[in-house]
């Protein structure tokens, strides 16, 4: 799948760009908005992870779209860990972690709500099995 790299925006949906928490004067979010809603996404390596959008397009969501936002996600992560001053040791350890672990996570499920997910992903000894 081809798609433009794109950092997600902070108070932002990642979908439309819509803001979707109020903001300082310095655009830093502070509290969501009334258009503001939330989704979980399971990740390849177990764990959980919440994400922001706005309430049109969260009912919206598709695999495809999902992947496409957690790429940006990761990327928007790497130019973080770039852009913020810090030492050579704490640089080189967020570096090792986004080389090493980031940069291979994948969405194998989403739900409106965390507690629909499964916490860890099916292993070999579940295949074929109804969910």
């Amino acid at each position: 799948m081809k798609f433009k790299m794109k950092l997600l925006k902070p108070g932002g949906c990642p979908v439309c760009d819509k803001n979707i928490y109020d903001c300082d004067k310095s655009g830093r979010p502070l509290r969501p908005s009334a258009d503001h809603a939330t989704f979980w996404v399971r990740l390849n390596d177990g764990s959980l992870m919440e994400f922001s959008c706005c309430t049109a397009c969260v009912r919206q969501i598709q695999p495809q779209a999902l992947e496409v936002i957690m790429r940006w996600q990761i990327y928007t992560w790497g130019m973080e860990i770039t852009a913020q001053p810090q030492s050579v040791f704490a640089l080189a350890a967020q570096l090792k972690w986004y080389i090493e672990e980031a940069v291979h996570l994948r969405a194998e499920a989403w739900s409106q709500k965390k507690d629909e997910l499964p916490t860890q992903h099916p292993g070999p000894e579940d295949a074929g099995r109804d969910p």
